[in-house]
């Protein structure tokens, strides 16, 4: 019901300013895994694009600690938006974005320029670093939106290319080489 409420809620003037923004958006992509829907995703696009305006020319938002929230709000949209994947190295212009689908994780990594390098998964966090027994909802968290089991295979799909790869070599990196203006989608799906 939560959920649903929020999501009735477009451009509302959360305690009026950014901080309230980002803890809406962030109650939400706690929930997100779990009860998760296309509206829902809608919503935190919609109420993200609200927050990252605040931004000021200079990078600040207000000048504050709560610039911080702002911070972490963005970070945690970051890795939703990419499947909790990330680029090694990192540069400006390299653009990775990703969606969760039945079968895996489908990304797309593009470049303006000639750009060489890896795609980096996640892990199972919860449980390699907390040592909890399963992941869960709850607050400051960093959601696990595709964990990758180092000890299971998965298949690769790198343009028309399939591979069946360990997860502890997609833990380490997926190798990847762009062209300048190039796009490359991948598929990450359970094998087996």
């Amino acid at each position: 019901r939560a959920r649903d409420a929020a999501i009735g809620h477009r451009a509302a003037a959360w305690r009026g300013g950014m901080d309230g923004y980002a803890d809406s958006i962030e109650g939400m992509l706690y929930l997100l895994p779990w009860i998760g829907t296309g509206q829902a995703e809608q919503w935190v696009d919609e109420q993200t694009g609200i927050l990252l305006a605040h931004q000021q020319p200079d990078g600040f938002v207000g000048r504050t600690y709560l610039d911080g929230n702002y911070v972490r709000t963005a970070l945690l949209y970051s890795l939703f938006r990419t499947g909790g994947a990330r680029l090694d190295p990192w540069e400006p212009g390299v653009r990775l974005g990703a969606v969760r689908g039945p079968e895996g994780l489908h990304l797309a990594v593009s470049s303006a320029r000639a750009w060489s390098g890896r795609v980096i998964f996640d892990t199972p966090r919860h449980r390699e670093h907390l040592r909890l027994p399963f992941d869960y909802p709850r607050l400051n968290s960093w959601t696990e939106w595709f964990p990758v089991e180092r000890e299971r295979n998965y298949m690769a799909v790198v343009a028309d290319s399939e591979q069946i790869m360990p997860g502890s070599a997609l833990v380490e990196g997926l190798p990847l080489e762009l062209t300048a203006g190039d796009t490359v989608h991948l598929e990450i799906r359970h094998a087996g």
